[in-house]
C-alpha cells in the first residue's frame, strides 16, 4: 500500500467503518424483521470514532438510564461489542415483540423481557460482525451476552476498564429503528484491539 499521511489514513479508516456499518445495517434490518412484527427499517446510521471518555456523552449523557448488552470477541478478532438503547426504546421493542399497545410502559422488566432484550442485542451484534466477516473474510465468535440496566456512565465504565489499556477508541454506530409501534434509537459500539482493527483495515484496503 502506498504510504499515506495521517489525514489520508484517517479518511480511509472512516471509509472502512462506513462500509462495515452500511452492510451491518442491512443485515440488522433483515434479522429484526424476522424477530419482530411488521416491516422493520433502520435509518442510515451516524458513525463516530470516539475516545472512551467521550462515549457516554455521545449517547445522551452519562446519567441517562440505558439497557446495555455486551459480548466479547474471539477467533480472528478480539475486543468487545455492546448494544445500548434507552428505556423508552427498549419498551417500544418489547411492546412490538409481545403484542402490547404502543406507548405501554414497563418500569421494571421481567426475566422474560430481559431475555428478549438480551437476544435483540445478540442479533444486532451478530449482524454487524457478519458484515465484517463478509467484507474481510475474518471470523469473529462471541461469548454469551451479558445484560445490564444502569446509567450510561456506569455501564460504559466496565468496557473502559477492561479494554482501555488495549484500545483507547471505539466505533459508535447510532441508528434509528422503525417499525410497528417502534421508534427506537440503538447504539452499536465496537471496541476491537488495535491489532484486530489493523486486520480489518488491511483486509479491506490491502
Amino acid at each position: 500500500m502506498t504510504e499515506m499521511n495521517s489525514e489520508e489514513y484517517r479518511e480511509l479508516r472512516i471509509d472502512v467503518l462506513t462500509e462495515i456499518s452500511n452492510v451491518g445495517t442491512g443485515n440488522a434490518a433483515h434479522s429484526l424483521s424476522s424477530m419482530l412484527s411488521g416491516d422493520i427499517s433502520i435509518e442510515v446510521p451516524v458513525i463516530r470514532f470516539l475516545e472512551f471518555k467521550d462515549l457516554a456523552e455521545a449517547i445522551d449523557g452519562a446519567e441517562n438510564t440505558v439497557v446495555g448488552i455486551m459480548v466479547n470477541l474471539q477467533r480472528d478478532l478480539n475486543g468487545m461489542v455492546m448494544f445500548l438503547m434507552d428505556i423508552k426504546s427498549a419498551n417500544g421493542i418489547l411492546n412490538n415483540l409481545f403484542g402490547r399497545p404502543a406507548g405501554h410502559v414497563i418500569e421494571e422488566f421481567s426475566e422474560m423481557e430481559l431475555s428478549a432484550l438480551n437476544e435483540l442485542g445478540n442479533v444486532m451484534a451478530g449482524a454487524y460482525l457478519s458484515a465484517i466477516s463478509t467484507l474481510t473474510g475474518l471470523s469473529a465468535a462471541t461469548t454469551v451476552p451479558e445484560i445490564a440496566i444502569d446509567m450510561a456512565g456506569a455501564i460504559m465504565s466496565v468496557p473502559a476498564i477492561a479494554f482501555g489499556k488495549i484500545s483507547d477508541r471505539v466505533l459508535l454506530i447510532q441508528s434509528e429503528i422503525k417499525g410497528e409501534g417502534i421508534n427506537a434509537m440503538g447504539n452499536f459500539i465496537l471496541t476491537p484491539t488495535e491489532e484486530s482493527f489493523d486486520k480489518i483495515f488491511n483486509a479491506l484496503w490491502a
